[in-house]
């Protein structure tokens, strides 16, 4: 089943793995035996139905077991300890090695981003919940980010849902083909991270433009850990495991305090490369570049590696925040509440709760549920605008009982702190807010709620946590 020539070193341990790959040496040739391969082991099926590409697998209840052994099998297999190449590198530069010439001007990437105003000139972009964000292509065309570890090797180069085929009902019998992208040198983050998007592409299929799946599946590929939207559920769980396998395995390989930040800037590269795919439609082209935002969103704040936007941006009223509507803030509430929160929650009730609290010229940012003086969780919010921080203890109908309004300029000391409890098994984070004469301290946030939350509030006062 794998390509069993000695050729050379890494030859044999390709032999030894359980899946087989062309060498670095006469890569043509080795290819068109892999080919020959891949029809003899074709041929043991009896081409029955029960050979498939992955992608047709993308709803089976083994996907993720099955994606777990292709990832570790490629990593793993290919990747022994002592044949990896370490190299610091800044986080544009990993961009840059990911994209290759996808940025240069007259690409269909370059021309893309042009069109719809967010070209690698235009610093800060919008993330879609009132806030900025540092432009994905503007950080692949900047050197001056800080630098990091990376792990290259032996990869794929074009692992896709279509090029890994499989027999149904047995997840530790696939095939890999189309080898012609193989390289020895490769961001080892960027294969599995690729995998997942390209069943990504094959999810959003069933996924109307638009609709909250659509914003949780986003979040499910980012973080899947803090995702409990169980309208992707299934993805989530696929997304997890892909997360995992890769996380265990640089655990194991001593580099794992090091794989998070190639797997985030993994996710902005593979992302821009669907964003360059003309052939797909535009609005998957834009959900894969609102995807490539949120990843870095996510990679900024763990490396702390960039500063806000220029303040004139981050606090003139007209740019953040939507008006004091309802349609509008519902949008908001659907792309921020996860699941859970949005039925749970009553999201409607909560749209009345906001506009009850913005006066009339306000614009809504953002809301968390939390508790504040209550035990329940979900018994108060915290809402921010672009003037005022409103906490508020809510009634059995929704409606604000106790109502503390901070305004921004007043506003001191943030603070984030690991929560006293978890919801299920979801982690949670509580937040202070503080003013030289009052203090908010809002308890039992989701983790990725209270770090959104804090975000924002540093975009729009300048005061860091």
């Amino acid at each position: 089943m794998g390509d069993h020539t000695d050729e050379s070193r890494l030859d044999r341990l390709i032999a030894q793995s359980s899946l087989g790959t062309p060498g670095a040496r006469d890569l043509r040739r080795r290819t068109s035996q892999v080919h020959a391969q891949e029809a003899s082991w074709l041929s043991s099926t009896g081409y029955d139905a029960t050979v498939v590409p992955l992608a047709e697998m993308r709803h089976h209840k083994s996907l993720a077991m099955t994606c777990v052994i292709v990832v570790e099998s490629v990593l793993d297999g290919w990747n022994p300890g002592d044949v990896h190449q370490h190299e610091l590198m800044t986080a544009s530069a990993y961009l840059r090695l990911v994209l290759g010439d996808r940025l240069a001007p007259g690409r269909n990437l370059s021309r893309w981003a042009a069109e719809h105003g967010v070209p690698a000139t235009v610093g800060w972009v919008s993330d879609g919940e009132g806030g900025q964000v540092r432009n994905p292509l503007a950080l692949a065309s900047d050197d001056g980010s800080k630098q990091l570890l990376v792990q290259r090797g032996n990869a794929h180069g074009d692992l896709n849902a279509n090029n890994i085929l499989v027999r149904k009902g047995d997840p530790q019998s696939f095939k890999l083909i189309d080898f012609a992208s193989f390289a020895n040198d490769a961001p080892l983050a960027r294969d599995p991270v690729y995998l997942l998007l390209s069943l990504a592409r094959e999810w959003l299929s069933d996924l109307a433009d638009g609709s909250p799946g659509r914003h949780d599946l986003m979040a499910a590929i980012v973080n899947p850990q803090a995702s409990p939207a169980t309208s992707v559920f299934g993805s989530v769980k696929v997304s997890a495991a892909f997360h995992e396998a890769g996380q265990n395995w640089a655990d194991r390989s001593g580099f794992g305090e090091h794989w998070r930040q190639q797997e985030l800037l993994s996710l902005i590269g593979c992302a821009l490369i669907f964003v360059g795919r003309a052939r797909l439609p535009g609005d998957v082209r834009q959900w894969f570049f609102d995807l490539s935002v949120r990843a870095t969103h996510e990679y900024l704040l763990l490396t702390q590696d960039s500063g806000g936007p220029p303040a004139r941006q981050a606090v003139k009223p007209s740019a953040v925040g939507v008006p004091r509507s309802r349609a509008e803030i519902d949008a908001v509430l659907c792309r921020q509440l996860p699941l859970m929160q949005r039925t749970l929650g009553n999201k409607d009730h909560l749209v009345d709760t906001v506009l009850e609290l913005l006066e009339e010229q306000e614009r809504f940012v953002c809301l968390v549920p939390c508790r504040l003086r209550g035990i329940t969780p979900g018994s108060a919010i915290v809402l921010v605008s672009d003037r005022y921080v409103h906490a508020a203890e809510l009634d059995f109908s929704y409606h604000p009982s106790t109502v503390a309004q901070v305004p921004h300029s007043e506003i001191r000391e943030l603070q984030l702190f690991p929560g006293s409890r978890r919801l299920g098994l979801l982690d949670t984070a509580d937040v202070r807010i503080a003013t030289d004469a009052i203090e908010v301290l809002a308890r039992g946030l989701l983790r990725p709620q209270a770090e959104s939350l804090l975000a924002s509030l540093e975009k729009l006062t300048g005061v860091r946590r």
